[in-house]
């Protein structure tokens, strides 16, 4: 990739996810969703249909859906049209409100939200392709520095990161940060090199232009619980004021 002659990647964390191959290595994958009321069951199903993804420089949205194509020699382009959305989030939306089939999703995106109530609820009305495991998996994003770094300071960095406790890293989800070098991205590169100036996923995307409106949403939901929140306050404040009166 163009940016990997600029940057040299020092390190990348090991997640802590239990249901990954090879735990104890830094990788990541991804989770290929559709809607649970779809007649999409396996990759087969989704021929022809429409894919969302995040943006054309994701690894974890995008790319992985380019090398299973590629890997699986499944016919081109597959799909009949692809949306560009923005963000995974996004593309779980265009999904859920029938704009796209499938949508290929980072497993640490579903991971922080299924912490979240809404979207637990929302995700409720989404299932995983059954004959697709995970799309991966793949070397996570490394932790990088200028490729011109002296050989000391990279040492430095890369002791400094992979000192980090467990319980810093926990909130993030990861187990420890590892020490990486180019090499652990070379089949990346050879996959990005296959793939090249085949139209895998199809002629043309259209972008999305949902993210607004699922801005102002958000928006409004924190405002309304910020409004809530001062009620529940005020009214507790009432309560314990009537009774230091009695």
């Amino acid at each position: 990739m163009a940016s990997r002659s600029i940057l040299l990647p020092v390190a990348a964390p090991v997640m802590d996810r239990r249901f990954l191959r090879g735990n104890d290595v830094p990788q990541s994958s991804s989770v290929l969703f559709v809607r649970k009321d779809s007649s999409f069951h396996s990759f087969s199903d989704l021929y022809q249909s429409v894919f969302a993804f995040n943006e054309e420089n994701s690894l974890s949205g995008y790319h992985c859906m380019r090398f299973h194509i590629h890997c699986g020699d499944y016919p081109i382009p597959y799909f009949s049209r692809a949306v560009i959305t923005g963000g995974h989030q996004l593309s779980l939306e265009a999904l859920l409100c029938g704009e796209a089939d499938c949508a290929a999703i980072d497993v640490d995106v579903v991971r922080r939200l299924r912490k979240n109530r809404l979207w637990r609820q929302k995700m409720m009305e989404l299932r995983k392709v059954e004959d697709i495991v995970e799309l991966g998996p793949y070397p996570p994003q490394p932790f990088v520095i200028p490729a011109h770094t002296s050989k000391k300071l990279v040492a430095r960095f890369q002791k400094a990161l992979c000192s980090a406790s467990a319980k810093e890293l926990k909130p993030l989800g990861w187990k420890r940060i590892v020490p990486v070098a180019s090499d652990t991205y070379a089949p990346i590169d050879r996959l990005m090199e296959a793939c090249k100036d085949k139209e895998l996923i199809c002629p043309k995307a259209c972008r999305w232009n949902l993210e607004k409106d699922v801005s102002e949403n958000e928006r409004n939901e924190a405002v309304l619980r910020r409004s809530v929140r001062r009620k529940v306050i005020q009214f507790n404040e009432t309560k314990s004021h009537k009774r230091a009166r009695c």
